[in-house]
């Protein structure tokens, strides 16, 4: 189980809060993604991204080109 608390985001290394024991209250549940973008990101990150960087992904629509 992943732990509430300050993190580094693993693409751009902002520093931001993470709220994974209580998911639907974490910035990340806002964010809506296909299933080929969470797959690309469980292949390309070992841990949570600021919701900044998330979102950028949920808007990019040609999931082949970087995250």
């Amino acid at each position: 189980m992943r732990q509430n608390g300050n993190k580094k985001c693993s693409q751009c290394g902002i520093e931001f809060y993470c709220n994974a024991n209580q998911i639907d209250q974490c910035h990340c549940s806002t964010v809506i993604l296909t299933t080929e973008q969470q797959e690309l990101l469980k292949q390309c990150y070992d841990d949570c991204l600021c919701n900044s960087c998330l979102m950028k992904i949920e808007k990019n629509t040609d999931n082949k080109s970087k995250l």
